[in-house]
């Protein structure tokens, strides 16, 4: 969790050369967090109610991705700093 919280924050420092590490460093992370988590549901959840439980955790974090993308025009005012940047900012 660790490594997908500073990959998102390395994104919001609108730097292009640090980019690719923090694109990488959030997809690892969140691919990290579903690969514990099925490692949970297959550990702790009854066998004949994993369908159920992956089912769950599958809808919960699809959740997240659409309020995420709705939430895309927010965090490019964190990002541009409310001004325009060449090639990542521009004016509406």
């Amino acid at each position: 969790l660790d490594v997908l919280g500073l990959g998102l924050y390395l994104t919001t420092l609108g730097i292009a050369a640090v980019c690719w590490i923090a694109a990488f460093l959030a997809f690892f992370g969140n691919g990290f967090l579903y690969a514990v988590t099925s490692k949970y549901i297959d550990k702790f959840v009854p066998r004949k109610h994993n369908l159920a439980a992956y089912s769950v955790w599958m809808f919960l974090g699809y959740m997240g991705a659409i309020a995420g993308a709705v939430l895309v025009s927010m965090v490019q005012h964190w990002i541009c700093h409310d001004g325009p940047q060449a090639y990542q900012c521009h004016e509406e």
